[in-house]
């Protein structure tokens, strides 16, 4: 089974996302704000997966194959597949930033 530079990079943006949202917590900040970014992060996945499957089942049709050439066409076609993967990437990393620290404001807000 082969694993693709897109398998990969979407565990990588949600622990980079955990990795710059819990930079510099301690305590229950880290671990609300660690869970809820988690969690935002894995909702984004299945979402931002989901979208992108759409997108790509509709874009690369039968003819992918054909356009897959070194004319302008299949060019274009490469590029629009690495925009949709560098956006996934953005969205998975920005929404698990985002999910941290709405758990380490929850952390804040809530007396433990």
């Amino acid at each position: 089974m082969s694993v693709s530079l897109y398998d990969i990079m979407r565990p990588v943006a949600i622990a980079a996302g955990l990795g710059a949202g819990c930079a510099g917590q301690r305590g229950a900040s880290l671990v609300v704000g660690g869970v809820a970014g988690l969690a935002a992060g894995a909702v984004a996945f299945v979402v931002a997966g989901r979208a992108a499957k759409a997108w790509v089942s509709r874009h690369a049709g039968p003819s992918a194959a054909v356009e897959r050439s070194v004319d302008a066409a299949g060019e274009r076609s490469e590029t629009a597949f690495a925009i949709m993967y560098l956006a996934v990437f953005a969205v998975l990393f920005l929404l698990t930033v985002v999910g941290t620290y709405a758990g380490q404001w929850l952390a804040s807000e809530v007396s433990f």
